[in-house]
């Protein structure tokens, strides 16, 4: 695997005076293509920070973030919001689709955007609306869709440009916790299964979404303080979150 992303002694501060906070404090890592990663760690951690960064959003106080080689403080602001539009997907917690706009119209809106031509858009979105299961609902709209429908409309939208990385920010936070199941195994076989292998980075605060071979990064007090990958049998992955034994067992077991 080649590199992806690399973060190298990244501090980001907000405020000053008494009424500064260390956010993120001192990381260094590196993601490779094709990982899946996922950024586990209770409110308050860094994990929003964490992704902002890497997305773009916002840049470091101190140290430096590369994408696919390049530094993003040399970016413009052009360049990284072409970068956000062409080479990164973004799943979002409460589905953000369009209301007055069915799944399939939802799905073609990145590339409506970027002002791809309405003959190529359709095939694009019909055939990815097919991989996440859903090639039988493209003229639904989204109050016509379950929870878990909305969220693999939002997915394949994430998707539609084939962005080398995907950031799915607490994706299972607004669905019960079957469909959720349904959904991380949905990324798990999108991770392995998809031509160009998408890097897929998590975010979430819910320790039953692990599944064997993700490469899980916790965070506490803007730190990465475990860096592993999950085996499936390992329940002291969970010494930071004073986790009952119960509920350790059902996460291992899966």
């Amino acid at each position: 695997m080649s590199n992806l992303i690399e973060m190298i002694d990244v501090k980001k501060d907000f405020g000053s005076g008494e009424t500064l906070v260390h956010a993120i404090r001192g990381i260094n890592l590196r993601i490779d293509k094709g990982e899946f990663v996922v950024i586990l760690g209770k409110s308050g951690s860094g994990k929003s920070t964490f992704i902002s960064l890497i997305g773009g959003l916002i840049q470091p106080t101190s140290g430096t973030v590369t994408f696919e080689g390049i530094d993003l403080s040399k970016k413009s602001e052009d360049d990284l919001a072409r970068m956000r539009r062409t080479e990164i997907g973004v799943v979002f917690q409460h589905f953000n689709l369009m209301d007055m706009l069915t799944a399939i119209e939802n799905v073609e809106l990145p590339l409506l955007i970027a002002n791809t031509p309405k003959a190529e858009r359709r095939p694009l979105a019909k055939e990815i609306l097919e991989k996440v299961g859903l090639g039988d609902r493209l003229l639904n709209y989204p109050e016509e869709l379950s929870g878990g429908e909305k969220q693999r409309v939002g997915i394949a939208r994430a998707l539609i440009n084939r962005p080398a990385l995907l950031l799915a920010d607490e994706p299972t936070g607004d669905l019960d916790t079957v469909t959720g199941d349904m959904i991380i195994d949905l990324m798990v076989e999108i991770n392995k299964d998809l031509d160009w292998r998408p890097t897929i980075l998590m975010v979430t605060h819910d320790v039953t979404k692990l599944r064997e071979g993700m490469r899980v990064l916790t965070m506490r007090d803007g730190l990465i303080v475990d860096d592993r990958v999950f085996d499936g049998s390992d329940p002291t992955i969970f010494d930071h979150f004073g986790l009952p034994s119960e509920i350790r067992s059902n996460v291992v077991s899966k």
